[in-house]
């Protein structure tokens, strides 16, 4: 299967990983709620992988395994950009430096981080849904 983790172009070629693009699940004709909904998928790491088009339809195990291995890539990709400039150092790495104490407060300012993340997300989502019962949107 084709690696589709960079599929789009944006940010100066780094791909930006905040999802303003939501795939809806359920018929368009009947989601008018969700015209304001940014489906450019180019600016969207993986939105156009076969297993998230498959989501709710049944989505193949080698679709599955495929994303998975695309995602590893997302992140391997994000190692040789961003994250070179940030952690390479002339000899390695800079978390080879990082003793425990480092290591564990760089943990938890990452943790931190994406359970931020997990919170905005859990907020969007929360409003579509709001949205969505207002509306009488039924995507089930």
């Amino acid at each position: 299967m084709k690696d589709l983790a960079f599929s789009g172009q944006g940010n100066n070629g780094e791909r930006d990983l905040y999802l303003d693009w939501v795939r809806v699940s359920c018929d368009t004709s009947r989601c008018r709620a969700w015209d304001t909904v940014d489906t450019d998928t180019s600016r969207t790491p993986l939105a156009d992988h076969p297993a998230v088009l498959a989501y709710r339809k049944g989505i193949e195990t080698d679709d599955l395994t495929s994303f998975i291995e695309s995602f590893a890539s997302l992140r391997a990709n994000r190692v040789r950009g961003v994250g070179a400039s940030q952690y390479a150092r002339e000899s390695g790495q800079r978390f080879e430096q990082y003793s425990i104490e480092d290591t564990v407060r760089e943990l938890v300012e990452e943790l931190a981080d994406a359970s931020n993340y997990i919170d905005f997300l859990a907020i969007r989502i929360l409003h579509l849904i709001s949205n969505t019962k207002e509306t009488g949107i039924d995507c089930d």
